[in-house]
């Protein structure tokens, strides 16, 4: 971002001297001084890498070794190498060119020999061309396609159709038939409890780290409500196989016993050999939460998840008695608001990554409400910045034709 700002930043100061050149608000001695100490020091600068920037850098890059050791013969690496080296200079030959070519336009205009149009023609073909050529490196006409061929970009398999068979509100899935926490393709047609992504919940990655890592909790992928695995096959060529995860614990429910810890460092080493079914593990700092509820649960209470979307879940509840609720979603408190019938309730952390709160007796709907106020605010700021920039301009346009209408009645 930062390199972002400075790109700009240049561009734009760039811009206002033009500016300033083209309005000649600048004396041309002194003008002209200056753009030759510019024209000295860049291309100065640009001519030096060009002709000593092969002594200076090596061109190696950190996985030049790593491709070594795969089996690259040197030879390879010697041509990439060479070609990035044979890249230097000629951008360092360009970025000469683009100099010299600014250079000669504004000397020229400055001198009366072109007019404003043709110096600012050259310099907006120079700008084109020089974005036009370093941009296309990065994105060119390979790298659009059609709707169409994207269409089955990742192809839905036979695995994937049998899972998508079952139609219950929400379930996840856990694919173990290469790396689950490498690999986002199962993410594309299922809820998974695996996938990639470069900014990962600390607590979810300790989680993975801890419990599936080298041996793989069962228990804890029950928390989770994985009703779904997906095996590698038995035998080479054969196709990936389904199991169905009888002992998933589903969206909510209801737990017997509660296992208070002191730390963080407690309630993850608590995770190994617990049974989530019937016991919920909380740090002790949400200890005073559970003070309405007693031990033990009523075999009649139920819970179920009735409506589902990313920023809202709504349950229905018939507790016979205050019942402690775990629920099979990630405990995010900073922007998460649960309320039970309409009246905001309280939450808290159990089994170190779930969600948790205690229900009172009777027939409830519980709602959580992703609300991001901050982000909310911000949209709002931006809706209504852009609404008064939208206004100025209309404004500005208004008064520049105001006085031109006003300055040829005064002429007539």
């Amino acid at each position: 971002m930062s390199l972002t700002i400075t790109g700009f930043a240049m561009a734009l100061l760039a811009i206002l001297a033009l500016k300033e050149v083209i309005n000649n608000s600048i004396p041309k001695i002194k003008l002209q001084k200056s753009m030759i100490i510019a024209l000295a020091s860049t291309a100065g600068v640009s001519l030096f890498f060009l002709l000593f920037g092969g002594s200076i850098f090596t061109f190696s890059a950190g996985g030049d070794d790593q491709m070594l050791k795969q089996g690259m013969p040197q030879w390879f690496i010697d041509a990439l190498i060479s070609d990035r080296a044979s890249m230097f200079r000629m951008d360092a030959l360009r970025t000469i060119g683009y100099i010299v070519v600014a250079f000669g336009a504004i000397w020229l205009y400055t001198n009366n020999k072109i007019s404003k149009g043709i110096t600012l023609s050259v310099i907006a073909v120079a700008i084109v061309l020089d974005l036009w050529l370093v941009d296309t490196r990065y994105l060119n006409g390979s790298h659009f396609k059609s709707k169409h061929s994207v269409a089955n970009a990742i192809p839905e398999t036979d695995v994937d159709q049998s899972i998508k068979q079952d139609h219950d509100l929400s379930y996840r899935v856990f694919n173990v038939a290469g790396n689950p926490f490498n690999d986002a393709r199962t993410s594309y047609y299922h809820k998974s409890i695996g996938g990639y992504h470069g900014a990962k919940l600390r607590r979810y990655q300790e989680i993975i780290d801890s419990q599936f890592s080298k041996n793989m909790n069962v228990k804890v992928l029950n928390m989770l409500n994985v009703k779904y695995f997906i095996a590698p096959p038995q035998q080479e060529g054969a196709d990936v196989q389904i199991q169905r995860n009888v002992a998933a614990l589903g969206n909510a429910w209801f737990i017997d016993t509660l296992k208070t810890v002191d730390n963080a460092d407690a309630e993850l080493a608590a995770l190994k050999g617990f049974e989530p079914a019937t016991t919920a593990i909380i740090n002790k700092e949400f200890a005073p939460m559970t003070a309405s509820w007693k031990m033990g649960k009523d075999t009649l209470s139920t819970i179920k998840l009735v409506e589902y979307k990313p920023d809202f879940l709504k349950y229905e509840v018939n507790a016979q008695k205050n019942e402690l609720a775990v629920f099979s979603e990630i405990y995010y408190p900073k922007y998460w608001n649960v309320t039970v019938d309409g009246q905001k309730a309280e939450h808290f952390r159990a089994n170190y990554i779930l969600r948790a709160m205690v229900v009172p007796q009777g027939k409830h709907v519980i709602e959580f409400k992703f609300v991001p106020q901050p982000w909310l605010n911000a949209m709002n700021i931006a809706k209504w910045g852009s609404i008064l920039v939208a206004l100025l301009i209309l404004l500005y346009i208004g008064w520049v034709i105001k006085n031109k209408y006003l300055k040829k009645e005064t002429t007539k």
